[in-house]
């Protein structure tokens, strides 16, 4: 997982849908992911580690204790 998608998890403004998460992780970090076959690359790991669950309308967050 990249270093900074921690902090994504733990922000108090978390995306409520898909389409939001979407244009949320380039800004959480700092702007350099940029490619959206990036963003969907951590959107993937962070599906597939069980942190995120999507449904059709909303995100389902399982944010582990540090």
């Amino acid at each position: 997982m990249h270093a900074d998608a921690h902090k994504l998890l733990w922000d108090a403004r978390r995306a409520a849908d898909r389409v939001a998460l979407e244009r949320h992780i380039p800004s959480l970090l700092g702007g350099q992911v940029r490619s959206p076959a990036t963003v969907q690359a951590v959107m993937a790991g962070l599906e597939k580690r069980g942190i995120v669950e999507f449904s059709d309308k909303a995100i389902k967050y399982r944010i582990p204790a540090a």
